[in-house]
């Protein structure tokens, strides 16, 4: 299984920080997504489908679910970068004359 953190790396949210994702394989369409109410503290879960770019269920309270729902684009942003980095480009060391 690979963790990613995702504290500090998706934008500031009200009722909700993101704290983790995890995925079993390099290959897997799959991954949850760990939360945490900030105003109870209370933790959950979500399954995101990364080929349907949506989470597969929801959050017990509306308003965080909303949340968490307007954030997708970035979160699949962050797993897809750290899963699929781009390859750097090296600097042209050739000599010119």
């Amino acid at each position: 299984m690979t963790d990613l953190s995702l504290i500090d790396k998706i934008g500031p949210s009200e009722r909700v920080a993101y704290v983790a994702a995890h995925w079993w394989t390099d290959d897997a369409r799959l991954v949850i997504i760990d939360f945490e109410e900030r105003r109870s503290d209370k933790k959950f879960s979500l399954c995101l489908d990364l080929e349907k770019a949506t989470f597969i269920d929801h959050a017990e309270d509306s308003l965080v679910d909303s949340e968490v729902q307007s954030k997708t684009k970035d979160i699949l942003r962050t797993i897809i970068d750290a899963r699929w980095p781009k390859p750097s480009k090296a600097p042209d060391r050739r000599t010119r004359s």
